[in-house]
């Protein structure tokens, strides 16, 4: 077993990962008013949804997602249900090796080539070789690292808003709900899916669904702070144009009272470690459903595999448009992965509760 803590810090820090990795920038895409709005649509459907998911687990202690499926649908339906949530997963690890590798193009080594930047991702490798319970703890020492950076540099901005620039505040017709970019900003919802796996390993993760549901509650003025603190300090016309608007955001800030001249360095890093736990997360959860469903492999060597296919991916994304261009055709993965696949679990665990009660 592990230690509840460790479990809710890396829902957390898999959180912050997926916040600020270019959710902001399709927020902005999908409106230029009431950012709010669609943000708190964002979040209430994730609580919705893991609320589901957690439930479905809850009648199923101490199984995995693949087993519960194994179990109550058979190995053929098992795999057809679950290969789109490995290949969502897969998607998801190649994508956030090649931004954060933009992200260091950008802040630390403009120089240094994309292929060599994408190494990081066998740190990942590194910590998922060693078995979850060590990217688990691992969360422990990045959270204690690396989050009170970021709230620095959260809170350190403040001083370069314009709150004219959060208005129109009101968005009453709703049209981000047409927008194809609102949808794909909605990978920053999806960090839950891992706790299907960990379910053997934490008894309480089903029983725990309160808590899991006050983190996202907490979490919630992350969403909104990685939004409006560019939108505030440059405005919507601006802010449109930019690649990475948080961290040209950062950049703004005036650093001539420290030792150190750019709170992006900080920022940066610590978004870069979050992501690397998170595909060290991503390649575990990846080897141990394919083992699961399709060949009975060492975890260890499916991890390499898995690592080095998903750097070979990574480096045929030729730039940063193709890179966005991605992550909208992912969308109909993420849609299965975050909405049907979290309904079934709790249809599944649902009609498991009224085989135990009529029996």
């Amino acid at each position: 077993m592990v230690n509840k803590i460790s479990v809710y810090l890396t829902f957390i820090t898999v959180h912050f990962g997926l916040i600020f990795f270019v959710y902001p920038e399709k927020i902005f895409e999908s409106t230029s008013k009431g950012h709010w709005e669609a943000i708190l649509i964002g979040c209430l459907y994730e609580v919705t949804m893991m609320w589901i998911y957690l439930r479905g687990l809850s009648s199923f202690p101490n199984m995995t997602i693949v087993q519960i499926c194994k179990q109550v649908l058979g190995p053929w339906l098992s795999r057809i249900l679950l290969i789109p949530i490995m290949l969502y997963f897969l998607a998801t690890l190649v994508l956030i090796s090649r931004v954060y590798s933009e992200m260091m193009t950008i802040v630390f080594l403009p120089k240094t080539p994309i292929w060599a930047l994408l190494c990081f991702i066998f740190l990942g490798l590194f910590a998922a070789w060693c078995g979850i319970k060590t990217v688990l703890r691992t969360s422990v020492i990045i959270s204690v690292l690396f989050i009170p950076w970021i709230f620095a540099a959260l809170s350190s901005s403040v001083i370069n808003f314009d709150i004219r620039n959060a208005s129109p505040i009101w968005n009453t017709n709703f049209d981000f709900l047409k927008h194809p970019a609102y949808y794909s900003s909605f990978f920053a919802f999806s960090g839950f899916l891992f706790l299907g796996m960990i379910h053997p390993f934490f008894r309480n993760v089903a029983r725990s669904r309160k808590v899991f549901i006050l983190l996202i509650a907490g979490l919630s003025p992350l969403y909104l702070a990685s939004v409006y603190i560019p939108l505030l300090i440059f405005g919507q016309e601006t802010v449109i144009q930019l690649q990475f608007p948080l961290h040209t955001g950062m950049d703004t800030i005036d650093m001539s009272w420290s030792i150190f001249e750019r709170m992006t360095l900080f920022y940066t890093t610590s978004m870069i470690a979050f992501l690397v736990l998170y595909s060290a997360v991503l390649i575990w959860l990846i080897a141990e459903m394919f083992r699961g469903i399709v060949v009975p492999l060492s975890n260890k060597w499916l991890s390499v595999i898995i690592s080095i296919i998903a750097y070979f991916l990574s480096s045929l994304v030729p730039g940063w448009s193709e890179t966005e261009h991605l992550i909208g055709l992912d969308t109909g993965l993420r849609a299965y992965s975050i909405c049907v696949f979290p309904i079934v679990i709790g249809i599944i665990g649902a009609l498991q509760r009224r085989r135990i009660n009529q029996g």
